[in-house]
């Protein structure tokens, strides 16, 4: 049974394949959550239990089953989740609440060891035969990384995150990966995807016009501008080395790497970058000839470029955009003072989390979007 807001959403749940009857007065949130940290996409989940016998009711357990439909009358995103842990009765302002937390549905790919099997072949045909083995659909970047890789003890999930890491195609590709709600799991070299169109617009005060006829524009109603670049330059932006030591007795080291731009210029003093040079130095072990030509090399640059991402943009909005992780959009705002586009911040930006919740009655979608820097450099002293 649907609930309907009408000029807002409708939602379904059900609970074990039972349906839920939500109302104005028996549920408090729902949220669901997808970024490139989680292995799997999260729910919450906060019914009020008016009876006092909902979790007998519905037979909830760890691993109960959780499908939410969010949608308007145009678009419905189904998600179903599996409860993680036994769902907590706790006190509410209108009688006893019931809070559950949970992963998509796909227990193999988060918790099950990765199975024996000759895994020699690229990094991301190898992450193609995980989705295939899990049931997960897939979007991968083709990858130049041949080599047996060796799982260990590592579960599915924790396995595709180190081939990820490790993962190479050319002197400029940094890899990253995540799944979203529609169980599809993205492995995407940032670094191309930065030259893709925009697929979409977000903005604040007005859109902008230079964008083609079929890129979709959604109003937000309030945004966050926030930057990681202080932390994220003092661990590997003014300059990260990774050394080390072959069984020739030879000595290596990884430094430099060729990163791209997403705007006009990077978050980094280029004054300071020159003056400390080296911040930090990691050892690698020797390479015994058991892996890719550039392991060593994907792992440092890997981690390097993606640390470039460091101005963020967290915005808000009430309309249902369907974004998707590593979506490719452009940011539009205007000057909150004079109302003037502001040049510094409009740009292209990946999304790399969003959340789409429902309390208060009302629908919402926080999402973050990421880029390199600012379009405009005023002291001209940015790398």
């Amino acid at each position: 049974m649907k609930f309907v807001v009408q000029g807002q959403y409708n939602i379904e749940l059900f609970i074990n394949n039972q349906p839920y009857a939500l109302n104005n007065s028996n549920f408090s949130l729902i949220s669901v959550i997808q970024n490139c940290i989680c292995f799997l996409p999260t729910f919450k989940l906060i019914l009020r239990d008016l009876t006092g016998k909902l979790i007998d009711q519905y037979s909830l357990k760890d691993g109960s089953l959780i499908d939410i439909n969010i949608g308007n009358n145009d678009l419905t995103q189904k998600m179903k989740f599996r409860v993680y842990g036994v769902p907590v009765s706790q006190p509410g302002i209108n009688g006893p609440e019931i809070k559950m937390v949970g992963y998509l549905d796909h227990p193999k790919y988060l918790m099950k060891l990765v199975e024996d099997s000759d895994y020699t072949d690229t990094s991301s045909n190898i992450i193609k035969r995980i989705t295939q083995i899990c049931g997960l659909d897939n979007d991968i970047d083709t990858t130049n990384d041949k080599m047996t890789w060796v799982p260990g003890r590592k579960n599915y999930s924790s396995f595709a995150k180190h081939l990820c890491d490790y993962a190479w195609n050319s002197n400029t590709s940094a890899f990253s990966i995540g799944v979203d709600f529609n169980k599809k799991l993205h492995f995407k070299d940032v670094a191309k995807l930065i030259k893709s169109k925009p697929i979409k617009q977000l903005y604040w005060g007005a859109p902008s016009n230079d964008l083609a006829k079929n890129v979709k524009a959604y109003n937000c109603l309030m945004y966050n501008i926030k930057t990681l670049s202080g932390i994220l330059n003092k661990w590997a932006g003014y300059g990260m080395k990774l050394n080390q030591e072959q069984l020739d007795g030879t000595y290596i080291e990884h430094k430099n790497v060729q990163a791209t731009r997403l705007s006009n210029y990077m978050e980094m003093d280029g004054d300071l970058k020159q003056q400390i040079d080296t911040a930090r130095i990691e050892y690698f072990p020797p390479n015994c000839g058991n892996v890719h030509s550039k392991y060593e090399t994907a792992f440092h640059q890997n981690r390097r470029i993606r640390s470039t991402f460091s101005t963020l943009v967290e915005l808000i909005t009430d309309q249902f955009t369907q974004s998707s992780l590593f979506d490719v959009v452009r940011w539009q705002m205007l000057n909150q003072v004079d109302r003037s586009v502001n040049s510094a911040y409009n740009g292209i930006y990946i999304v790399a989390a969003s959340a789409l919740m429902i309390t208060g009655q009302n629908y919402y979608e926080k999402i973050r979007l990421y880029s390199t820097g600012r379009q405009t450099d005023t002291s001209g002293s940015m790398v």
